[in-house]
């Protein structure tokens, strides 16, 4: 299980709350397909299909039942799905059937039956109601159960029942902007996908102790409410799905919706979540695109496995241009419209090759010949690519980069030195030879990325297999002059435990009810000890009498 910074325990209400709120709120995914049933009613079933349709997710039913003469009748159509009750206006055919024990119809038509009015309760339990057109037959509801579910499959009623096969692991995490009286505080959101689950979570820091809402997309997604802890204040409310003990069903999908939070006395925090919140560096673009710095970024979508098909998608950032590139390999030839967060941005052209295919489209800031303008930022945003319609790969580009830029530098042939001539192969535009990389002050402080604009890092800490069930996660950020690194580690054993940041010791953390925390800033406050060091590109370590129990290491 991720640790998502579990700062306070709601209290009891607030828990009977998100319980409420957990029961009642979740959506129809594809899991709900298959044969619904209502058992006092024999010779009666309606078969559910949940499947991809002109205006998206649609509802395909047929429902087998009895004509006004006692003939079987079966009765189908489709409709958007529309939350958890909607309508679907259905239909009967009449058509003459060809002699013959599998007799062949000869054409026929249509004709309107009527409307199935569904409501759905859970993944097992739902009501129809039917209003025939047929005066001959009645109004009437059905209480359905589940007859019949996909083999292997889970439902949930969250958005991981939905998650396409093709979309890679992908992690946004952003900082929302202020646009009420907030003072020191921040809300930060986060949205994290795996295989086998989606997580969403928000967290609040050094806001009045109080009670605030959490609003996507113009719905009201649930309470926050915020204590007092040792150097401030601190809330967090998470979504998961599959949804868990303390955490509240996410049967919405936040990215690309306006996430808010509000008190009494309005909007304090509004940002379109997935909108590129974190960065690798500082400068400005035109249009939208990222600012220029010294940051990788790469995303790689690989549907069928190794050997298979795939897409790369690669940003590059460094102090003079920004790059963005997509390559896709191994895939049926033909053109692949690409599309960022929704919005077509090119295509790529596919092509047979010498040992498979191959096609790559280039974008760039300033632009120049054979690329296309960089307008756009594809950070935290759905990379897609699609052949006749139907998407072929899909994934998150992410919003933390990997590390800086790559050294081999395709505009000089000075391998990455675009300035001095030095020689120092660094992608240094100082002319120090201090070979940092991306520092462009003249310091000789080693420490990159020159004038600094905000940034957030994250990082798992993985388990080495001392203790199976152990993880944690170390993050770092930066905002105007003040710094912040915090580690947090969960589900080991109670007792104390060594932080070491590249091989050197920097404080224990103490374990309780197996969680424990170490936070640092610079400026040094009050609950944090002092950020004499910079832990960026440093392994970070947990350390026990000897055994080394958790490993990780910050871009």
């Amino acid at each position: 299980m991720a640790l998502h910074r579990r700062f306070v325990r709601n209290a009891l209400a607030a828990a009977l709350a998100l319980a409420a709120h957990q029961a009642a709120a979740f959506e129809v995914t594809r899991e709900f397909s298959g044969l619904w049933l209502d058992r006092n009613i024999l010779g009666h079933g309606i078969n559910v299909d949940i499947i991809n349709g002109t205006q998206g997710k649609t509802a395909a039913v047929v429902w087998y039942t009895f004509g006004a003469n006692g003939a079987p009748l079966w009765v189908a159509g489709s409709a958007p799905v529309t939350g958890t009750s909607f309508d679907v206006p259905v239909y009967t055919l009449s058509a003459t059937v060809q002699p013959g024990p599998f007799g062949s119809s000869g054409g026929g038509e249509f004709h309107a039956f009527g409307t199935l009015h569904f409501d759905f309760s859970s993944c097992d339990a739902a009501t129809v109601s039917y209003d025939p057109v047929d005066p001959q037959l009645a109004n009437g509801t059905m209480s359905l159960k589940r007859g019949t579910q996909r083999f292997a499959s889970q439902c949930t009623g969250g958005i991981s029942d939905d998650k396409s096969a093709s979309a890679g692991d992908s992690e946004i995490e952003q900082f929302l902007t202020p646009v009420g009286n907030v003072g020191a505080g921040k809300a930060r959101a986060r949205f994290e996908q795996r295989s086998d689950r989606s997580e969403f979570s928000i967290e609040l820091e050094d806001l009045p102790v109080g009670a605030y809402r959490i609003v996507v997309g113009g719905e009201d997604r649930g309470g926050l409410d915020v204590a007092a802890v040792t150097g401030g204040t601190k809330g967090e409310t998470e979504f998961r799905s599959p949804v868990e003990p303390g955490k509240i069903l996410l049967d919405f999908d936040p990215r690309g919706q306006i996430v808010e939070i509000r008190s009494a006395g309005g909007v304090l925090f509004s940002s379109t979540f997935g909108s590129g919140g974190s960065s690798g560096g500082g400068g400005s673009g035109t249009g939208n695109a990222p600012g220029t710095g010294d940051a990788y970024y790469l995303l790689k979508i690989e549907p069928a496995g190794n050997d298979g098909p795939e897409l790369e998608a690669e940003l590059e950032q460094r102090a003079d241009r920004v790059e963005f590139s997509v390559e896709i390999e191994d895939a049926t030839p033909g053109d692949y419209v690409l599309r960022v967060a929704g919005v077509e941005r090119g295509s790529v052209a596919v092509t047979t090759v010498p040992g498979g295919t191959h096609g790559e489209t280039e974008f760039r800031n300033p632009v120049e010949a054979g690329k296309l303008p960089l307008d756009f930022d594809p950070r935290g945003q759905l990379v897609e690519a699609l052949r006749g319609g139907v998407v072929q790969f899909s994934g998150t580009f992410p919003s933390v980069a990997s590390g800086p830029a790559d050294n081999d530098d395709d505009d000089s042939s000075g391998g990455g030195d675009d300035d001095d001539g030095s020689g120092d192969n660094s992608g240094d535009d100082d002319g120090s030879g201090d070979n940092s990389g991306g520092d462009d002050d003249g310091s000789g402080d080693n420490s990159g990325g020159g004038a600094q604009g905000d940034v957030s890092l994250l990082v798992s800490l993985t388990s080495t297999g001392a203790d199976s069930n152990a993880n944690g996660e170390a993050s770092f950020e930066q905002i105007g002059n003040e710094r912040e690194f915090e580690v947090e580690i969960e589900d080991l054993a109670d007792g104390s435990y060594s932080l070491k940041v590249g091989d050197t010791d920097r404080g224990q953390i103490a374990v309780s009810d197996e969680r424990g925390e170490l936070k640092f800033a610079s400026p040094a406050r009050a609950g944090r000890a002092l950020l004499d060091f910079d832990p960026r590109g440093q392994s970070i370590e947990i350390w026990r009498d000897g055994t080394r129990y958790l490993v990780g290491q910050l871009p």
